[in-house]
């Protein structure tokens, strides 16, 4: 076993090696595409958009790492150092229409996962710690009526 191998469960005490995935080898597709299109808009951004779209990657990041992929997945993914990527994460809200235009998803669509897999929304946002979670929530069926407050 490599430290690299070890570093999710001396983070993640909680975290049981033995049910659990291995270890994230790469971001999943629609992970992976959500990041490079944070990414993406914040290099196209200027003045205070660009300040926006900054702190959105952040929060991507810093939701990805939350969910327990390495440092340095997420930073082959934009072609930097896995160091870069710790000093940028920083959590926070986002809301769920910057959610849906980076992913292509609908709003209801996210409102939908968000109930489904119990994730707090305040005010059309949802914290990045919970970002993974919804994401990875399987499609809401279209027969079905949910209401979120504060959405």
């Amino acid at each position: 076993m490599t430290i690299d191998e070890s570093t999710p469960t001396l983070r993640r005490p909680d975290l049981d090696a033995h049910t659990a995935t291995r270890w994230h080898r790469a971001l999943p597709d629609d992970l992976a595409a959500l990041l490079r299109n944070a990414h993406a808009d914040e290099q196209q951004a200027l003045g205070s958009q660009r300040r926006a779209a900054y702190l959105l990657t952040r929060q991507v990041i810093s939701g990805l790492l939350h969910a327990g992929y390495p440092a340095r997945l997420v930073a082959a993914e934009l072609g930097v150092r896995g160091e870069s990527i710790r000093t940028r994460a920083q959590a926070g809200w986002i809301g769920l229409a910057d959610i849906a235009v980076l992913t292509g998803l609908d709003e209801g669509e996210l409102a939908r996962r968000c109930v489904a897999t119990a994730a707090v929304i305040d005010d059309g946002r949802l914290f990045s710690d919970e970002l993974v979670r919804v994401l990875s929530a399987p499609a809401a069926s279209s027969g079905t009526r949910d209401t979120v407050v504060g959405a």
